[in-house]
């Protein structure tokens, strides 16, 4: 209960936040778009396999580990880079790397 009841909460939160920036100028709503995409994306890949698991019935399924795996491991791997892909410096060097063609006359480009 206390999982579902906080996520209700914060996503009531972000809710009024997105209410609120509409009167503000395109280059502030953007901005506080931004932050709170990414912190919506770490809240919904912590919450959504915590009440998958605890809202359904005690029994022990094989498939409970893999949600658990999820939560307790995978998304504190991805906090770091999700945070990272806002820093504009990241986001033009992954562009520089992705935009590349990685052969030029047989030799690698770097």
């Amino acid at each position: 209960m206390m999982g579902l009841v906080t996520f209700v909460v914060l996503m009531l939160s972000y809710f009024l936040i997105l209410c609120t920036i509409r009167a503000y100028p395109t280059e502030s709503r953007s901005k506080a778009l931004s932050t709170c995409s990414s912190h919506l994306t770490v809240v919904v890949l912590f919450f959504v396999p915590v009440l998958f698991i605890y809202i359904r019935p005690a029994n022990t399924f094989p498939v409970d580990k893999v949600f658990a795996l999820f939560y307790t491991i995978i998304t504190p791997m991805f906090n770091p880079l999700i945070y990272t892909l806002r820093n504009m410096e990241m986001k033009k060097a992954l562009r520089k790397v992705w935009c590349q063609k990685p052969f030029l006359n047989g030799r690698y480009v770097i």
